[in-house]
């Protein structure tokens, strides 16, 4: 599969020039497609911020985005499910209470890393659908 293309979506003219100079070399540590100058953010790329140069990585076609949208929001619904199954042992009153410290802690530490992980899901899936 060919590499993707990088994208220069915005840069000053003395930004451009220096990019233009050291593409292949630009090129070869990102091991990137060809280096192309674009006004306006492709559908299906990444864009990503360096130096004050706007970039972007046309991954659309390297990656099925419907497939990785569907695994990533299963991944989502297993957490939420197992937060709200931590979440109503953690609400009963009777288990907090008889449970030891440490389990409760435990069961405390489980929800606060699911509700993170599912946060973070949630904004590459955020970000992955605004690639199409």
């Amino acid at each position: 599969m060919p590499a993707p293309d990088l994208i220069v979506v915005e840069a000053d003219a003395a930004q451009r020039q220096v990019i233009e100079a050291n593409a292949a070399v630009i090129g070869h540590t990102l091991r990137s497609g060809a280096l192309v100058q674009a006004d306006a953010l492709p559908a299906g790329s990444v864009p990503f911020v360096v130096s004050g140069v706007t970039f972007a990585l046309a991954v659309g076609g390297l990656i099925d985005l419907a497939a990785e949208r569907a695994r990533l929001a299963k991944e989502i619904a297993a957490l939420a499910a197992d937060a709200g199954r931590i979440a109503k042992k953690l609400d009963n009153a009777d288990f907090v209470s008889r449970a030891p410290a440490e389990v409760v802690e435990e069961n405390r530490e489980r929800l606060a890393e699911a509700e993170a992980a599912r946060s973070r899901l949630d904004g590459v899936l955020q970000r992955l659908s605004s690639l199409v």
